[in-house]
């Protein structure tokens, strides 16, 4: 078998529980990178060298992120061809693999300083992007969720926002321009080339991306005006992704914040915050759009300076009066912890009487 062949069957069998902009994705590693150098390469003694001699040569000018993902598609492929065998006995490059957690959120102090600059925003061509940056930090919604927005999503007798769909930049696959013409009816009509990419209104990420949220009462009345001036089929952000995440940029260098911050950074920074300020946790997964704690917890509630501090203060006070705190815990904890818990962990039910 060849590895196309082996390619094929994986991306058939795997596409199907994958969103549209993730097929898109898969497909572009493969046309772009597996499939020019292993294509026609035979399955029957695929070696570690063979693997080594892509990532160096093909591979090597590329971000860690994006080596790491071309590789671990590889790793994919072959493992589900090859026998356990001859798969363990492959010896794969050190992908520069992104670990949980990377993304960092911004501070209290320089959150409060991006909003003040966000809110003081005095440029009429920028007072959409600040108004649709202070939505995505007040809510924690993904930046293709904001700009999927239609102002029919908005109930302004309930105050909520239906978040039903995603807008992502797909690569333009049937080279389709602005009006619709693909190619080479745009070259005969003198139309510019067509775009790489095209923007596309697709479904959320999974189940629980169907959501609805209140909307912040500081964006409320801006909200409403903009409702009475555009039509319901309007989309609320007025630019692309890139345009806004320019322009958020923008907003960074005029709060005086130095570090390399993208739009995503404001989903992780309320994921935090709202936790560390109490926030239940089950309520912020479902605002967030989770569908598990876990993945809330695992991948966007990151330990902040305070927080480190309360656990190096909670050890020196051990180490100061250990007998204190080894003392068992007042009856009523106990009590609590039995009634709400259980010995099992969870049902919340009493125990029953002997």
């Amino acid at each position: 078998m060849q590895f196309k062949e082996a390619a094929e069957r994986w991306f058939e069998k795997k596409c199907l529980g994958w969103s549209e902009s993730s097929r898109a994705k898969y497909g572009n590693i493969l046309q772009k990178y597996l499939l020019p150098y292993f294509g026609e390469v035979e399955l029957v003694g695929f070696d570690s060298a063979l693997v080594r001699n892509f990532a160096e040569s093909a591979l090597g000018e590329l971000a860690d992120s994006t080596r790491h993902f071309v590789l671990a598609t590889l790793l994919q492929i072959l493992k589900s061809a090859l026998s356990p065998e001859d798969f363990g006995a492959l010896d794969f490059p050190h992908a520069g693999a992104i670990r949980k957690g990377e993304a960092v959120p911004l501070s209290p102090e320089e959150l409060a300083a991006l909003i003040d600059a966000l809110e003081k925003n005095e440029n009429p061509k920028l007072e959409n992007s600040a108004r649709s940056l202070l939505l995505i930090a007040f809510t924690g919604m993904r930046l293709g969720e904001a700009c999927a927005l239609k102002f029919s999503d908005f109930d302004f007798v309930r105050n909520t926002i239906k978040i039903h769909g995603t807008l992502e930049r797909l690569p333009n696959e049937k080279g389709e321009t602005a009006n619709g013409s693909d190619t080479k009816n745009a070259a005969e009509m003198g139309i510019a080339k067509p775009p790489k990419t095209v923007r596309k209104l697709c479904p959320p990420k999974s189940e629980s991306g169907h959501r609805e949220i209140p909307i912040p009462k500081n964006l409320l009345q801006w909200l409403k005006k903009m409702a009475r001036e555009n039509s319901p089929d309007s989309f609320l952000v007025k630019h692309d992704q890139r345009t806004l995440q320019n322009h958020f940029k923008k907003f960074l260098k005029a709060a005086g914040i130095e570090v390399d911050a993208h739009i995503h950074t404001l989903r992780h920074s309320f994921a935090t915050h709202a936790l560390t300020s109490d926030a239940n946790l089950k309520t912020l997964s479902v605002l967030l759009g989770h569908a598990s704690t876990h993945t809330t917890l695992d991948f966007y509630v990151h330990p902040t300076f305070e927080s480190k501090r309360r656990v190096q203060e909670a050890f020196w006070e051990f180490v100061k009066n250990p007998k204190r705190a080894q003392n068992p815990a007042p009856q009523r904890n106990c009590d609590y912890w039995n009634e709400n818990f259980g010995k099992s962990g969870g049902s919340g039910r009493k125990p029953a009487q002997q």
